[in-house]
């Protein structure tokens, strides 16, 4: 086991902007990249995203798809095996829509929690899950499996919830928030994208006269990821210009799509840098492989010429260095 306490994974983190880590210190498996809900910020309305996922994948099927739960296992098997310390279950779609997702859920922690280790020295030091919470009822034992729970929530003004989380409903959102406390679940946290149609709103005060101190409060500066949409406030706009900083994640996490392939990054939502291929590759040939390698030095060197265009045109605060980037590592906000 390479990380001996999840002090040592978090320090790993830190340093992995400087220091390339052995391996991935999150794996992000996409096991549903289909989703329930189409928020107009969001990238699952726009037409170029809807054309590029109608399409097929390398195996001849639908791109859009749910992760085969055997597949999902062989990426925790291997995790574990050579000691990822994190898991985040996420990327386009919605998961908990993956009918076996609480199974799933549970043999991660399974695995990573209740093996002969001690609970200190357990592989998965973090469990991570982000919902919308427009969740089926079956799926909120998994989200209980999980060390992290994230609601993306935006609103708790009806009207307003029903402009930004389109499709979705609050009151089964705050139902499934509710149902995590009453069960005792330690660490959920309520997201909002700030954006233009809720920015003046008083949201953490909404969320804690609702649930108090059993929920914890986050937010993000919204980016439009739709074309068709202009819902980024003032001072969130990704000019050209801005100054650029090597973002981690290359470093950091490695992704696993629905159909296995692998990629450096959740922003490269059309797959235009496709690292490897874990139905043929193992996860460390993929962290090791020259892609990999590349790909970090090409951005360590802040030379553009040499980027794809989904580096040189990122549309996350993590490319760059300004104080809208402190926010994207789920900073609790607290007024």
């Amino acid at each position: 086991m390479i990380y001996k306490t999840a002090a040592d994974y978090r320090k790993a983190w830190e340093d992995a902007y400087r220091i390339d880590p052995p391996v991935p210190l999150n794996v992000d498996i996409e096991l549903a990249s289909t989703c329930n809900l189409r928020c107009p910020f969001c990238f699952i309305p726009d037409p170029k995203f809807e054309q590029f996922i109608a399409q097929k994948s390398d195996d001849g099927r639908p791109l859009r798809r749910l992760m085969p739960m055997e597949l999902a296992l062989r990426v925790l098997d291997e995790a574990i095996r050579i000691g990822v310390p994190a898991i985040k279950f996420n990327w386009r779609g919605e998961s908990t829509l993956h009918p076996e997702y609480t199974a799933i859920i549970k043999y991660a922690r399974d695995f990573g929690w209740n093996c002969d280790v001690d609970l200190n020295h357990r592989p998965f030091f973090e469990l991570l899950a982000n919902t919308n919470a427009n969740c089926p009822q079956e799926s909120i034992d998994g989200l209980m499996y999980c060390t992290k729970v994230m609601v993306s929530l935006d609103s708790m003004v009806p009207e307003t919830y029903a402009k930004m989380r389109v499709g979705g409903n609050l009151k089964k959102a705050k139902d499934t928030i509710w149902e995590l406390v009453r069960r005792g679940h330690p660490n959920v946290w309520v997201r909002r994208v700030l954006a233009k149609m809720n920015e003046g709103e008083d949201f953490y005060g909404a969320v804690w006269k609702e649930w108090g101190n059993k929920v914890k409060v986050s937010q993000h500066y919204c980016f439009d990821r739709n074309q068709k949409q202009s819902s980024e406030i003032s001072g969130c706009e990704h000019d050209d210009g801005l100054p650029r900083r090597y973002c981690g994640y290359p470093s950091q996490r490695l992704l696993i799509t629905s159909a296995g392939f692998a990629y450096p990054c959740c922003l490269d939502l059309h797959e235009t840098m496709r690292v490897g291929d874990f139905n043929n590759q193992t996860l460390l040939e993929i962290w090791n492989g020259q892609p990999m390698k590349k790909l970090r030095a090409d951005l360590r060197a802040n030379d553009k010429s040499r980027m794809s265009d989904a580096c040189r045109y990122c549309e996350s605060w993590m490319a760059y260095d300004t104080p809208q980037r402190a926010y994207v590592q789920d900073v609790q906000v607290k007024s």
